[in-house]
């Protein structure tokens, strides 16, 4: 009985990480897409853009606390708490090696979206400044060519 429950919580587990996986995944290319109109100076789209983050925001609130609310229940099964998911997880199942290769992504993906807010917010500062944008102008050069030596030493 304990193991069906167990496969349960587990099955859940791997579902639940699978959409936070998802969303994440939409919600980056949503700040891919900021980038774009930022490069562009798009105003067009903003808001339906930005109603659209939102939504996944939302949605990704609504994930991560089930996936919490699941993981309680892997720990109240296991009898353990605050402890890292490995612990909670058998190393001989193959859905814990799905579970925790999935951990990984979603940690990868929280950096990869940090670094894209921070660029975004860079961009859209660099916008509202529009002389910082435009390119200083070129300075002219000027090539002057030597004679080669003994020029002047030529016989006419």
């Amino acid at each position: 009985m304990e193991s069906i429950r167990w496969t349960e919580i587990h099955d859940s587990l791997h579902l639940v990480m699978k959409r936070e996986l998802d969303t994440m995944r939409q919600l980056l290319d949503n700040m891919h897409l900021e980038e774009q109109f930022i490069l562009r100076n798009e105003k067009k789209y903003w808001s339906s853009m930005m109603e659209e983050r939102n939504e996944l925001k939302r949605q990704l609130s609504e994930i991560r606390q089930n996936r919490q609310f699941v993981t309680e229940k892997l720990e109240n099964l296991t009898h353990q708490s605050n402890v890292p998911l490995e612990e909670l997880l058998p190393s001989e199942d193959t859905n814990s090696w799905e579970v925790l290769s999935m951990r990984d992504q979603i940690l990868t993906l929280l950096d990869r979206m940090s670094l894209q807010a921070s660029r975004n917010e860079m961009l859209f500062q660099l916008s509202k400044a529009p002389a910082l944008i435009r390119e200083a102008p070129k300075k002219k050069i000027s090539i002057a060519t030597l004679p080669p030596e003994g020029y002047n030493e030529r016989d006419d």
